[in-house]
């Protein structure tokens, strides 16, 4: 669908929609008028080109399947842009509508997380402060960091989590089916926080994600009143400014 002129260049017209009215007589096509007689009738026309200028082919009656596309593409057009409900949060480090990329940090806190993975089972354990960046509402990054006070020369570390890859990449599996559309960021941010937190831990299909195996940094957290001990944390090569959209 061509939804800016200048984009002609990109887009070539293939076919031309024609609606009729209905004007309302004793009969329609050799049938009898009644209410229940449609008051729209589409039909296509297939586009050619001669002589540099577009000219259209005989109509033919559009087909539903076709009508359904145009709908779905103009609904989706439609739809309404995520907003702030209020003030923008504190926690939030970058954001870009275009593409869309949101970056903010959650606080170290206590939370309930449930480990499948040699020994380590659901329990409440204590969390490094993290960084998460998510790019079009579809794919998640998280990183640690040892600092509180997040600037754009935070170095960042590997999230102590299973299944996170080397640049912070976390596989998702069946928590996609979580991601819905949130109208407000604030919402937004809740529900990537909870698909993330909310998953299964289980086995690593990675490695490197800490200093020492994740079993053996989680096992003795769970119920611990501590902190979370980042001195385990494992270093990147990634600085927070380098997540900016």
């Amino acid at each position: 669908m061509i939804s800016n002129t200048n984009q002609h260049s990109v887009y070539q017209p293939v076919s031309c929609l024609m609606v009729y009215q209905l004007v309302p007589q004793q009969e329609v096509w050799g049938y009898p008028y009644t209410e229940d007689t449609p008051q729209y009738y589409l039909e296509q026309h297939q586009l050619y080109e001669r002589k540099g200028k577009f000219h259209l082919r005989e109509g033919v009656p559009m087909r539903p399947e076709t009508l359904s596309e145009i709908v779905t593409t103009l609904a989706q057009e439609q739809q309404t842009e995520r907003t702030f409900a209020g003030r923008v949060p504190q926690r939030l480090i970058y954001f870009s509508h275009s593409p869309e990329v949101l970056v903010w940090q959650v606080p170290a806190k206590f939370r309930s997380l449930a480990f499948r993975m040699h020994g380590v089972g659901e329990g409440h354990y204590p969390c490094p402060h993290l960084v998460f960046r998510v790019v079009n509402n579809e794919q998640l990054q998280v990183f640690a960091t040892k600092s509180k006070q997040v600037t754009e020369r935070t170095p960042l570390f590997q999230a102590p989590f299973p299944n996170i890859s080397s640049n912070g990449q976390v596989c998702l599996g069946s928590a996609r089916s979580w991601i819905e559309e949130p109208a407000t960021y604030e919402a937004f941010m809740q529900q990537w926080e909870r698909i993330f937190f909310d998953s299964l831990f289980n086995t690593d299909s990675y490695h490197n994600r800490a200093k020492i195996p994740l079993a053996d940094l989680w096992k003795p957290l769970r119920g611990n009143d501590g902190v979370f001990p980042k001195k385990h944390l494992l270093p990147t090569t990634y600085r927070v400014n380098q997540l900016r959209p």
